[in-house]
């Protein structure tokens, strides 16, 4: 088990290194991200096979956990919705981003957490409006038991029902990614959802401005409870201890 870990953390690096050369901004996002999901939704998958989930369509328990992305996932969303979406509906969807960044103002990442808010991106019906594109932490959380995620939710706890598969291939995937950007020179901080895909609808080359100057999401709340330098810190150990097995 812990040499398949290391051998996605290596594998996923390179192949991100390799999408991320390339010189169209449209082409890195997309090339890359399909990459990701792709390996991701093939082994989950697989996880499925072999032990069914009870998760469903309309069974939206985790969709009111915060969720972190990495800045390569929220430019994914922000162009797929702009590519999707008419002008109303995008404008819409703009303003609701604005109204959740506007309560996170001054927040810190735990604090977000214990409000249990709903994603923007649910719909009434409960199913995700963004299914196809939604980020690699949505697509980790599954459930062996509704019960007993409807009891976590109702008592503000996380549910013990998780599949710990797909979180555990969800590091690896994640630390190749991170370390990839870090060769790259980009930044490899993780933000959260709304405000970062908000930042990528604002900006008129928010791509090119990722690549270039790292200021894209420099307001965006944090996507989790790590300060940037204990997370440069934790990468760094990681890349050394990735050089020595």
């Amino acid at each position: 088990m812990e040499d398949a870990y290391f051998a996605l953390i290596r594998e996923t690096r390179a192949q991100v290194r390799s999408h991320m050369a390339h010189e169209s901004d449209h082409a890195v996002v997309a090339r890359t991200m399909t990459f990701l999901f792709q390996t991701y939704d093939t082994m989950l998958k697989e996880f499925e096979r072999t032990a069914p989930w009870a998760c469903h369509r309309g069974c939206a328990h985790c969709c009111h956990n915060p969720v972190g992305v990495t800045g390569l996932e929220a430019l994914w969303i922000g162009e797929t919705l702009r590519n999707t979406l008419g002008p109303k509906d995008l404008a819409d969807v703009v303003e609701g981003l604005r109204t959740v960044a506007r309560k996170q103002s001054g927040s810190t990442w735990d604090l977000h957490a214990l409000g249990r808010h709903p994603c923007l991106f649910l719909l009434p019906d409960h199913s995700c409006g963004i299914y196809p594109w939604r980020p690699l932490g949505c697509r980790s959380l599954v459930s062996f038991s509704e019960a007993a995620c409807s009891r976590a939710f109702s008592s503000n706890q996380s549910s013990s029902a998780f599949d710990q598969r797909p979180l555990l291939s969800l590091g690896a995937l994640v630390s190749g990614l991170s370390l990839a950007l870090r060769d790259l020179g980009l930044s490899s901080a993780r933000y959260e959802l709304h405000g970062a895909v908000l930042a990528t609808l604002e900006h008129d080359q928010p791509v090119h401005a990722w690549r270039t100057d790292n200021t894209l999401f420099s307001d965006c709340l944090p996507g989790d409870a790590l300060d940037p330098d204990t997370h440069a810190r934790i990468l760094s150990r990681l890349d050394k201890l990735m050089s020595r097995v």
